[in-house]
Order: C-alpha cells, then structure tokens, then sequence
C-alpha cells in the first residue's frame, strides 16, 4: 500500500510540474509573438492630416 501512494505521489509531481513547463512555454511564446509583430508597425508614417 505505502508504495502505490509514493507511485501515485511522484506521478502528481511529474504532472504539475509538466503543466508548469507548459504554462512557461505558453507565456513565452506569447511574448515572443508580441515582441514579433510589434517591429512591423511602421511609426514613420507621413501624417496626412494638415493643422489649418
């Protein structure tokens, strides 16, 4: 009995700690893509709009 529960407790740990992982690459990725779109923006666009 005590040796299924430390199976069943390492098995939990390996779980949370995967989704942990994942959780991590998510949010890099995501900041990732963030940081990727961001440059193509163009900011030096002529401003058509004239102030009479």
């Amino acid at each position: 009995m005590e040796i299924h529960i430390e199976i069943r407790f390492i098995i939990l740990c390996l779980a949370v700690l995967v989704s942990i992982i994942g959780i991590l690459k998510y949010q890099f990725k995501l900041d990732k893509d963030k940081v990727d779109i961001s440059p193509q923006t163009n900011i030096d666009q002529p401003n058509n709009s004239s102030i009479e």
